[in-house]
């Protein structure tokens, strides 16, 4: 029973519609985004979840964990709306893992103004009572010509944001 993990993070307690009566749920997350899109050198999704799920940014499919096979060619690339997850995937040691998924690809797929970030989220069984999804779009640009300073080492993986602008040391006496 992973309740005391998922819990505190709960804004919207969907197992009374779930539990028992079905695996899956369809989320909308409406957004707004001022300013060009194409102005991101970086655009992910920070992603929690159990068991599973299927992310559209505006129509478009741009993530999906655990999902089931969809049917095959000419059918449409769907999942049924009472598809359950593959396998398993939530909280290990108390936490719930952190996923982040690379977005810059779909980039494109945003619009000034309306925006949707819409979720097919996928439980293992009907039964299971622990389904858990959250998710956070983040759309980032770099400062260019400038020397930038990463706030953690991410050694093998991509960078992150970059911290604020060092401060400029001027002679011996600081600032």
């Amino acid at each position: 029973d992973e309740r005391p993990t998922y819990g505190p993070l709960t804004q919207l307690d969907v197992n009374e519609i779930m539990n028992t009566q079905n695996s899956s749920v369809y989320m909308r997350i409406p957004f707004e985004l001022s300013g060009d899109p194409s102005r991101f050198d970086e655009l992910r999704m920070d992603v929690r979840f159990d068991d599973g799920y299927r992310a559209y940014l505006n129509g478009q499919l741009v993530s999906e964990e655990n999902t089931p096979f969809a049917p095959p060619p000419p059918a449409p690339n769907v999942l049924p709306w009472n598809s359950s997850a593959e396998g398993t995937a939530g909280a290990l040691n108390g936490q719930i893992p952190l996923t982040q998924v690379d977005l810059l690809a779909f980039r494109d797929s945003l619009r000034l103004g309306s925006n949707v970030l819409a979720i097919h989220g996928l439980n293992i069984d009907a039964n299971d009572h622990d389904f858990f999804f959250d998710a956070q779009l983040i759309g980032t640009e770099f400062a260019t010509g400038k020397a930038q300073v990463f706030a953690s080492p991410t050694p093998g993986s991509a960078n992150l944001a970059p911290a604020a602008q060092p401060p400029q040391v001027i002679g011996e006496e600081g600032l």
